[in-house]
């Protein structure tokens, strides 16, 4: 269902996500199936059973290097 909702809205990278709290909110890829795979839940409904993972291509802009294993105020901290 997150899969659809996100393929129907966009993503909403300003609200706070239940998981990827590592730097804080905001949008989380990976360059490896397998670790996004770690996030996918089984769907409901229709969806029984079925996992889904977006493809994405992702484009960044200025980055913001953190050095620390976790930093939730990174986003504070690279001015977003």
């Amino acid at each position: 269902q997150i899969a659809l909702k996100i393929e129907q809205d966009g993503f909403q990278v300003d609200r706070a996500s239940a998981a990827g709290k590592r730097f804080g909110a905001g949008g989380y890829f990976a360059e490896d199936p397998a670790l996004a795979d770690k996030y996918a839940g089984a769907g409901e409904g229709l969806y029984s059973g079925c996992y889904a993972m977006l493809l994405c291509r992702v484009a960044l802009g200025a980055q913001y290097h953190v050095r620390d294993f976790k930093d939730e105020k990174a986003a504070e901290k690279a001015g977003r």
